[in-house]
């Protein structure tokens, strides 16, 4: 993980193979500490050294309020 306590960072993984059309799941646990009604976004994407047809599909993000 790269990013000082307190500010932004990057997780790199590397879950070896899959087949084609195969999944990988990984949970990644934080200790957010954000003030109320604080928006945090995550996004996460994914590379190959293989050809892929379908870049579009390569990238996710999601936000989460604060409550």
């Amino acid at each position: 993980m790269t990013g000082a306590v307190g500010t932004t960072g990057t997780v790199k993984c590397n879950i070896g193979s899959l087949p084609s059309g195969g999944t990988a799941q990984l949970t990644i646990a934080v200790l957010v500490v954000a003030p109320k009604a604080t928006t945090i976004t995550d996004t996460v994407k994914v590379t190959s050294s293989t050809t892929d047809p379908d870049l579009m599909d390569n990238q996710a993000t999601v936000s989460t309020a604060v409550k």
